[in-house]
This record gives C-alpha cells, structure tokens and sequence, in this order.
C-alpha cells in the first residue's frame, strides 16, 4: 500500500520589514531632531519611524515633532508597516560614516533589533518597544495666525542670541511672540543687560493680545526647519504652540511666566548718532583684541572714538567718521564688545543710528526703518 504524499506548503514565510532611506535626507532629518529634542530620558534619546505612515516622530514630552520621510520598498514581499524605536545619535553617527547614499533597514524578527546596511557596511542597534513611545499630543486651538516662513525664520535670527539663560528668571529664557490685535506682530529675547525686538505686520483674526514665551531651544530648532518653506501656520492655547507647514509640525510647551514689559524700557533719548554698521563693527573687533569685555565709546563733535584697555597686553583707539552732524556734549559710554556686535552683524541695514543720553541710560540702536531695534544697558567706566 502506498502512503499519502505529504503536502509541502509553497507559500513564503512573510518575510521581515525591509526598506531603504537616502542617506542626506536621513541625515538631515535626525539633525533636525537633534536641534530640538532635549535627550533626558530613554525615549527621547529615540525617534519613532512608522513606516506605513512614512514619518519621523520626535518627542521629549515638552517638544514634538513630525516630519515626512521618503521610504523605499525594494523588495515588493517584505511588509510595508511596522514602527521603529530607533536611537538619534548612533544612527546619525553611522549614517554620517557611511559612503554609499542608500541605507537599507531591516527588523529582525524578534523586533528588539535593526540591521541597517550600506554597500559593505553592516551595524545593528537596539530597539526600544515603540508601544510605550508617547502620543502624538493634542493642542486646544484658541487662536491662529499665518505668517511667511521667511518673516518669521529672520525674526527668530534677529532676537534669539539676547535670550537669557538666568533660570532664577525662568521667563526670560525664551523668546517672546507678542500678537497684538493691530496685525503687529513683535519678537523679543532679552537676558536683563540687552533687548533684541523685531517687528513685522501680519493679517490675522486675533481680537485680543496674545504673549506665547516660546523655549529658546524650540525657537533655535524651528528656526532652522523653516528654511525652504514658504508660509507657516501657528495654532496656540493656554500652554502649547503649534508651528504647521507643508514640510514638518512642531508642538511646543509654553514657558509660564511673566515677561518683562518690554515696550516701556525702550528708552526715549534725545541725542543720536549715526554711522556706517560695517566700520563700527570692524573698529569694535580691533578693540575688542585688546579686552573683549569692555570697550568704552567716546562721543564728540562728528566724531567716535573706540578704545579698549588691559594692564597685562595695552590699549587700542581708533576714530571713526561721523555720518550725521552733531555738535552735543562730549560723553563717555562703556559697553560689553560681544554684546554691541551681536547686533551688529545681524544689522538689517549698513547706516545704523545710537540714540543715547548719558553714560548710565540704556543706548537705543536701531536702522531707519525701525522695524529692528536694540536696546543695550552701558557698562561701568
């Protein structure tokens, strides 16, 4: 008697999560991760890749971010869904090592590893469960505005060096976006010693003035995902912000606090000064060699005088020219150097104007079209 034939099965076992990433694109995104994301726990030293979604989720429970990436299937029987935990730094680290400009990713099986490929290269990482990563968080929409990325991303520029880092004084160390119901739109960083504030007017729908105190490091990180884009929509509540573009959205907390009124320190001097920006700056840097932490300015008939002094290596003067006529009393301003090219080189216009009163009055530094003001308390003579 002849036995049954045992049946074999000619369907494949499903073959793991296989796909393939361009490696500038991966690179670029991961440091847009790292520009934003603060690494304090386990999750955020990780981004999640859903893979069926085609997006890269960061996430430090302060500040999220989603952004589209290109996937690639090169073998049509491997799955096309999963999430990857995936750490930020090795992977940037290996995918900057690497030479060929694909990537090829596969999970293992067990789902706890990757291997990830590159012409004759191969690493493989841990995984962490990308069930327990957090929620893509919700934001209670009470107001919204649209701005032009390249207004908003010369804004941020314009202010962000003047943010303080005191933590006594927790809500100055963010940016501030004030909208006011008159379409004006105002940008601010100080650190107590200096004021930065840029302006630009919006069409908007807001009836009532809205402050957000945005993280310097949100700020920072948004700051360099605009670039490219053309408009961005902002969405806030009570205590997050959302920045939407075609490209990216980025979830902020809000820094609790009151900001100082910053409109009321702008001060009203009577006498100015005006002057090529490009010779100030240069001058103040040849002072500066001698002693980077105090220069002092000496104001006179059509004249300024910048000089700097140390008893361990000298003294440096230099005269500059005049732009406008004045004729007032002579006066004596000492300022930090750093402080004074800080805004300086991020000067809208080359002819810049210092209006001033005496040597203790905050200086006001500003071009003509007054939509970028500086304002800088003098330094002990």
């Amino acid at each position: 008697m002849v036995g049954k034939v045992k049946e074999v099965s000619i369907m494949k076992n499903k073959k793991n999560l296989f796909f393939r990433l361009d490696k500038d694109e991966l690179i670029k995104k991961l440091q847009h991760v790292q520009s934003i994301i603060v690494t304090k726990s386990s999750f955020s030293n990780h981004f999640l890749l859903n893979v069926e979604e085609k997006n890269l989720y960061a996430n430090d429970l302060e500040v999220a971010l989603k952004e589209p990436i290109n996937i690639y299937f090169d073998d049509f029987d491997s799955q096309q869904n999963g999430k990857l935990c995936i750490p930020i730094k090795k992977l940037l680290e290996i995918t900057k090592e690497l030479e060929d400009k694909n990537v090829t990713f596969e999970l293992l099986s067990d789902k706890q590893w990757v291997k990830i490929m590159s012409g004759k290269s191969e690493f493989k990482l841990a995984l962490l469960s990308s069930k327990d990563y957090p929620d893509w968080p919700n934001i209670e929409d009470k107001g919204e505005i649209i701005l032009k990325a390249g207004d908003l991303a010369e804004m941020i520029e314009k202010t962000i060096y003047a943010v303080g880092d005191d933590n006594s004084r927790y809500a100055i160390t963010g940016l501030l976006l004030d909208i006011k119901p008159n379409g004006i739109i105002n940008i601010v960083g100080t650190d107590k010693f200096r004021l930065a504030m840029m302006t630009k007017v919006v069409e908007h729908d807001s009836q009532e003035e809205r402050k957000l105190i945005i993280p310097r490091k949100t700020a920072y990180g948004l700051g360099k995902l605009l670039d490219g884009i053309d408009t961005v929509r902002i969405s806030f509540s009570e205590n997050q912000v959302l920045f939407k573009t075609d490209n990216f959205e980025l979830i902020s907390t809000l820094i609790e606090g009151e900001y100082p009124n910053y409109e009321q320190i702008i001060p009203q001097n009577d006498k100015v000064i005006t002057l090529e920006g490009g010779k100030l700056t240069k001058s103040i840097r040849r002072a500066a060699v001698i002693n980077n932490n105090n220069i002092k300015i000496d104001i006179s008939t059509n004249t300024l005088t910048i000089s700097s002094s140390d008893p361990n290596f000298g003294e440096a003067f230099e005269k500059i020219e005049l732009a406008n006529d004045y004729k007032g009393e002579p006066v004596q301003i000492g300022f930090n150097a750093r402080y004074i090219t800080d805004y300086l080189i991020n000067r809208t216009k080359d002819m810049v104007s210092l209006y001033f009163r005496d040597t203790k009055t905050p200086v006001l530094i500003k071009s003509d079209d007054d939509s970028y003001k500086y304002i800088l308390a003098p330094m002990i003579l």
